[in-house]
């Protein structure tokens, strides 16, 4: 006997085997499960109504891969940030939907995933554009399967490119002094500075504000980024994670060069005039707004060759904060939440090549508190304790 939940909530109803039957109308579709209890149905109706009042639509014979992605996205972009979701509907709208928009969803299968993905190679998708687009589809499908839209995710498996390890560059100790003696001739003196003293990434430091620095305790707070939107401009936003979000102990030495730093900016808004965009950022254009990446690499790399040291990345300057302080034996929790990683093990996977010296310390410290110190038993009491029992020198005691 059907037990009903109310008008449009769906039924459950014993069968003969002792199962039950549960069944749902979503958006005009029927849809049925079978659980081994009445709890477990009522579980399974509760979930698909979730779901719909979601905008979950249920999968037809007639769905098109296009149209599947299109509702997912609808659902997905309000659990991400904007410039995320941007990224996300550019890989789908220029890969997937012209050319495998038109399939159906149900006959998606991994060989044809497979075939798909060495097409978009052959036609140039970079293999870090087809990983980050693998993963879009990866995603979108696992909540198929897990609303029961499809039996199994078709991407599960799929050969992906190999990609090539980044070559991580550092700059010696000396080579950073020598390097740091040549920004003193540019007017961005102070970000290479404080991108090695502190560890922080490029974008962190373009969308630094003075609000963010405080003087009268030495620390300065990283709480967003300034992004590049593709087809121009820029967004802030929050770190990725909430480690992310941190406040980084400064020296007095560095914060004497943000307080000549900042009245040099003076001088930048006293030139600019009306030009100047005041957006409180500490190291802005010479106009007050965001710095452009390609003129910070050009004046990067002047200073390289000024300074005659090996021709790295931006980001290498982290690498090389990492390694002095690994180096000069600052604890890898400590380097970690200065830079923002979520685990230590993160910092360990980047880094852990970089402090071999540290294991032989630390080979040495167990030694030297482990390693047996020779006495001269002869020279001791004539009486030793063993549990309680004393013994003349010479008697052992009994075990």
């Amino acid at each position: 006997m059907a037990k009903r939940r109310g008008n449009h909530e769906g039924s459950i109803r014993e069968l003969e085997n002792g199962r039950f039957r549960a069944e749902v109308m979503v958006n005009g579709n029927r849809m049925s499960a079978t659980r081994n209890t009445r709890g477990a149905c009522q579980d399974w109706v509760r979930e698909k109504l979730n779901q719909r009042d979601l905008g979950y639509q249920p999968l037809t014979g007639k769905t098109k891969v296009k149209d599947y992605l299109g509702q997912w996205m609808a659902r997905h972009a309000r659990k991400l940030k904007d410039t995320t979701a941007k990224q996300y509907e550019e890989k789908l709208n220029r890969f997937v939907m012209p050319m495998i928009g038109e399939k159906p969803l149900d006959e998606l299968t991994l060989p044809f995933i497979d075939a798909f993905y060495e097409q978009l190679l052959r036609e140039g998708i970079g293999k870090y554009s087809l990983r980050f687009l693998h993963s879009i589809l990866h995603k979108a499908f696992a909540d198929a399967v897990k609303y029961g839209t499809l039996l199994q995710n078709p991407t599960t498996g799929a050969t992906l490119p190999r990609l090539p390890e980044k070559e991580m560059m550092i700059l010696e100790e000396n080579e950073v002094s020598t390097f740091l003696i040549a920004a003193r001739t540019s007017r961005l003196e102070v970000l290479f500075y404080l991108a090695i003293v502190t560890g922080m990434r490029q974008a962190e430091l373009f969308g630094l504000k003075w609000s963010d620095v405080q003087w009268q305790n030495g620390k300065l707070l990283v709480q967003r980024q300034a992004l590049p939107v593709r087809g121009g401009g820029i967004v802030f936003q929050e770190p990725k994670t909430k480690s992310g979000r941190r406040a980084i102990k400064l020296g007095e030495d560095t914060l004497d060069m943000l307080r000549a730093h900042k009245e040099r900016q003076q001088m930048d808004r006293a030139i600019a005039g009306s030009d100047w965009q005041g957006m409180g950022l500490v190291f802005p254009s010479t106009i007050g707004t965001v710095l452009r990446r390609s003129n910070v690499r050009k004046e990067f790399k002047r200073i390289l060759v000024l300074a005659n040291v090996p021709d790295i990345r931006f980001h290498d300057l982290r690498h090389t904060a990492a390694s002095i302080l690994l180096n000069a034996g600052v604890p890898v929790i400590v380097v970690s939440k200065m830079f923002g990683h979520s685990k230590v093990s993160v910092t360990m996977d980047i880094y852990g090549h970089l402090i071999p010296t540290m294991q032989e310390m630390a080979t040495q410290v167990m030694s030297d508190l482990v390693m047996p110190v020779a006495i001269d038993l002869e020279a001791e009491s004539t009486t030793r304790d063993y549990a309680g029992v004393s013994l003349k020198k010479g008697q052992h005691p009994k075990i």
